[in-house]
């Protein structure tokens, strides 16, 4: 190649989790009432070391350790003989092993999770029927949430004592020697401002690696008004203006702290909370020896609560940074400046608006039902034969939820809608041959079949391809 790969940066993380529990449980009424009380202290200790190679420049965070506590509290009541009601309670901590850095730089905390469980739990004649039927929540904060276009302000790329520099090679009108654009009109609409920029010199070129590149000087009335323009223009017409946010060696502005790893040595996220409820039950039943049924249902409602904040960018005098260009799948994404963020001057007021908030964005199915049955002979010709046979059916899945995971981008289609796929529902049957007897030297020992998919379903769900019949035939001996 003609310009040498070379290292650019080294990130040194490390983390670690340390933790002391109790747990306590007793029985009183003779048992009827059984309570269960936990409680967890977490030290999570986080460090992390960037040396930007380019630059030789060293930083570290190293934040004081964080202490958690967590807990849980359950109690079961025997109602009646074989029948029981019990609820519980419990916090949860995922450490962030992964070395992940806030908006600001800080190493994320760790997601914490709170679920809350109220159920009933049966057992009739002995285990003719029984089961257990439950609802539930599961609250989860601090997530991590990718957006490559948010304000980070822990880069520091950007000096505000300099004035803001463009590189504008894809965002100049066409008539400009050299220039291009993305093609929706709008520098072109503004090819008297562009004018009026070069001739007072705050449109200018330079080389850079090798070419030479417009720049726009945005801090001077005469390149503010050229972006302003195009800006405009762009917000009521739509359509991709290009793009205005290189960065080298010429550069000043505000977008080279964004959360994209590529203006520096870290990916930044923000954090958002989601939620899951719903209830479930399962049953099992013996209605006659050896024949056993096992059933469940699962009613799964997951909600983004919110899609994440940003913090306070300082320097608002870069207006044109890329949290607030206007495109429908970043940025304003699709909406007007003043209502995208409360306060237009503090990106801390960022509403999230269109990101999924209260929509599920994950592809649990809402409803999911299984059902088992075997059937064990036990005497004649047939001893030690087993047959089972059941299957599996689930509501269509949310495949994609028109955000995409690689960088917080919105996928629209051509009604300027967001993008949201599901799968059909789907239904699976299997089955099962199972023959066990007495083998060799007392051995037990067992032959069984399993077929899965029996449907022979093949069609496609999402992505992928329904695998189609399969088999698998096993030989156990037990010593």
């Amino acid at each position: 190649p003609s310009i040498p790969i070379t290292p650019v940066s080294r990130i040194e993380n490390t983390a670690t989790n340390t933790g002391i529990y109790a747990v306590w449980q007793a029985g009183f009424l003779e048992s009827r009432l059984i309570t269960v009380a936990g409680l967890r202290r977490d030290r999570n200790d986080s460090g992390i070391t960037r040396r930007d190679l380019r630059e030789q420049t060293l930083t570290q965070e190293n934040p004081q350790p964080k202490t958690d506590e967590t807990g849980q509290f359950g109690l079961t009541l025997r109602v009646l003989d074989g029948l029981s009601i019990y609820a519980l309670r419990a916090d949860g901590l995922q450490p962030n092993f992964e070395g992940q850095m806030d908006l600001e730089g800080r190493p994320i905390e760790a997601v914490r999770a709170r679920s809350e469980e109220l159920g009933i739990k049966f057992d009739i004649r002995d285990g003719w029927l029984s089961g257990r039927i439950s609802a539930y929540r599961i609250r989860q904060s601090g997530v991590p949430v990718f957006y490559f276009w948010a304000p980070s302000p822990a880069k520091g790329r950007f000096d505000p004592a300099r004035p803001i520099i463009y590189n504008v090679a894809n965002f100049t009108p066409w008539a400009a020697p050299g220039g291009s654009n993305g093609g929706n009109g709008a520098a072109d609409a503004a090819l008297a401002e562009w004018e009026a920029a070069v001739g007072s010199g705050a449109a200018f070129q330079r080389s850079a690696n090798g070419n030479l590149n417009w720049y726009l000087d945005a801090s001077r009335a005469e390149g503010a008004a050229y972006l302003d323009a195009v800006f405009a223009s762009t917000a009521r017409t739509g359509g991709w203006a290009g793009w205005l946010f290189s960065y080298d060696e010429h550069t000043n502005h505000a977008s080279m702290d964004w959360a994209s790893p590529e203006a520096t040595a870290f990916q930044a996220f923000a954090t958002g909370d989601e939620e899951s409820s719903g209830w479930e039950a399962q049953i099992v039943a013996s209605p006659v020896q050896g024949w056993q049924l096992v059933a469940s249902y699962a009613q799964t409602k997951r909600r983004l609560l919110n899609s994440g904040k940003f913090p306070r960018y300082p320097y608002p005098q870069d207006r044109w940074a890329i949290w607030y260009f206007p495109e429908s799948a970043w940025g304003l994404s699709g909406y007007p400046l003043d209502e995208a963020y409360e306060d237009p001057s503090d990106t801390a007021t960022w509403r999230g608006l269109g990101y999924g908030a209260g929509e599920s964005r994950d592809d649990t199915p809402l409803h999911a039902a299984s059902l088992w049955s075997v059937y064990r002979f036990d005497s004649g010709l047939l001893k030690g034969l087993s047959v089972g046979l059941g299957g599996q059916w689930e509501s269509g899945r949310e495949y994609f939820s028109g955000v995409t995971d690689g960088g917080g981008q919105i996928v629209l289609d051509p009604q300027g809608r967001r993008v949201v796929l599901r799968t059909q529902s789907r239904l699976s049957m299997d089955g099962m041959l199972r023959y066990e007897f007495t083998g060799p030297a007392a051995s037990i020992c067992s032959i069984q079949l399993n077929v899965f998919n029996m449907l022979d379903d093949q069609d496609l769900y999402g992505l992928l391809y329904a695998p189609g019949v399969s088999a698998r035939l096993g030989l156990t001996v037990v010593y």
